[in-house]
């Protein structure tokens, strides 16, 4: 077969085939024998090192799949430790610890044990105890590690770097910025700004909200933007004003047209508290436009001053050192995220969602294992390599389009202003009256 570029192939191509190659052969078993079909790919791409692309690595070493060499490669020269704040994963969690990480992921999270919402004027909104929550709707054990429950906050520095760590050297590939992927008979072929290219039976594309791989199987797709923005403060390790107990605790505070979030994550010995502030309504302008970490900590703690937040946010704001501020995108749910059984999409490149729910690493770590199943079932449970990523999209598209909607909903009524804003509040008191929150 004649290769295709991924990147002028017309879309209506795509379609097509994807009817085509849909039709059973009436003699199914010789084609899959002269085509290769039922093994598992041998040689697998990972386009990015963020917690999509690392876990993907170590779901499909640590499960029985078949592959035997799997590469990540990154188009930063480094990794970037000191980007990102606190990530919040529990089902996430659960997944690393079936591939052997809990005990690593237990040392470097703070564990979360309840959350509480209260309007600016200290007025109690919803409270609830995770313990509680995840026993009752999570199926017991479902969430546990050793028996203590897998609800944490990482840094997102200090997960990165565990995930990393659980690769064989030379796994990871640093420097190399993709810039084109073409469709083989088999497989695809990787093309890097530096020159150089390789050929692989499976490219997962890992890369992010600015996905390339997207890009260049799917065409050009901006993010959506949602009017909101955030402000994100992290305090130096050990540094933080908050308690010990009250690091246990996940803070929510109501303002008008914004709230704020007051949490710690990382681990025992140097955990660091972080503050969020959230609000609607904002211009549309590019991101981190002119700003610079003195601007938007001036800026944040302004704002907080400004909506009446309590003397418990400005002392965890006033603490940090770190403050940087992004606008809220997201994508459009596909249709599907793969082209043929050769490239495939999996967290935010698939499913880029608002971070209302905490859900984004979660869902990441969740593609991976889930992809890693999959085609660990070739031959069995699946016929192919595409077979086994339809499978992954069944299991995959329908929770993460799910629950893309709902935190866009949650992240408009959350940043409320005026009438809209009392009426958030009291949805929220409803919530907590009636434990909806921790269904």
């Amino acid at each position: 077969m004649r290769n295709k570029t991924f990147r002028t192939l017309p879309r209506s191509s795509f379609a097509w085939s994807s009817v085509r190659m849909n039709r059973r052969p009436q003699n199914f078993v010789t084609c899959l024998a002269e085509n290769g079909a039922g093994s598992a790919p041998k040689r697998v791409a990972v386009i990015g090192s963020g917690p999509a692309g690392l876990s993907s690595a170590i779901a499909l070493r640590h499960l029985n799949t078949g592959v035997e060499h799997v590469t990540v490669f990154e188009r930063r020269s480094e990794l970037r430790p000191e980007l990102g704040a606190g990530l919040n994963i529990n089902g996430g969690a659960a997944v690393l610890a079936r591939m052997g990480l809990g005990d690593k992921l237990m040392e470097i999270g703070n564990p979360i044990r309840s959350i509480r919402s209260r309007s600016t004027d200290g007025t109690e909104l919803l409270r609830f105890d995770l313990e509680d929550a995840f026993e009752t709707f999570a199926g017991g054990d479902a969430l546990r590690h050793n028996g203590e429950l897998t609800a944490l906050t990482v840094m997102r520095s200090d997960l990165q770097r565990l995930l990393a760590s659980e690769l064989p050297e030379g796994t990871l590939q640093l420097g190399k910025r993709l810039v084109g992927l073409e469709e083989l008979g088999r497989g695809a072929r990787v093309r890097f700004d530096d020159g150089t290219s390789a050929d692989f039976d499976l490219v997962v594309g890992a890369d992010g909200i600015n996905s390339r791989v997207r890009e260049l199987v799917f065409g050009p797709q901006e993010p959506r933007r949602s009017n909101i923005r955030i402000q994100f403060g992290v305090c130096p390790p050990g540094a933080g004003p908050r308690a010990p107990q009250e690091q246990l605790e996940l803070h929510q505070w109501f303002g008008d047209g914004a709230y704020c979030l007051v949490y710690t994550g990382g681990s025992r010995a140097a955990r660091q508290d972080m503050v969020a502030l959230v609000r609607g309504g904002t211009a549309d302008v590019p991101e981190n436009a002119g700003w610079d970490a003195s601007a938007v900590r001036g800026d944040c703690l302004e704002r907080l001053r400004r909506g009446g937040f309590p003397p418990e946010v400005l002392a965890v704001a006033e603490s940090c050192d770190r403050f940087f501020d992004i606008g809220v995108r997201y994508h459009e749910t596909l249709p599907t995220w793969s082209r043929r059984g050769s490239v495939v999409l999996l967290g935010d490149a698939a499913h880029a969602m608002p971070p209302f729910l905490g859900q984004g690493a979660n869902q990441a770590i969740q593609d991976a294992y889930s992809l890693a199943a999959n085609l660990a079932g070739v031959g069995s449970r699946h016929r192919s390599t595409e077979d086994a990523v339809r499978a992954f999209e069944r299991a995959r598209i329908p929770p993460t389009a799910a629950i893309m909607q709902s935190s866009r909903f949650l992240g408009a009524l959350e940043t409320q202003s005026g009438l809209g804003g009392l009426v958030r509040n009291a949805i929220f008191y409803s919530m907590g009256k009636l434990r909806v929150a921790e269904k």
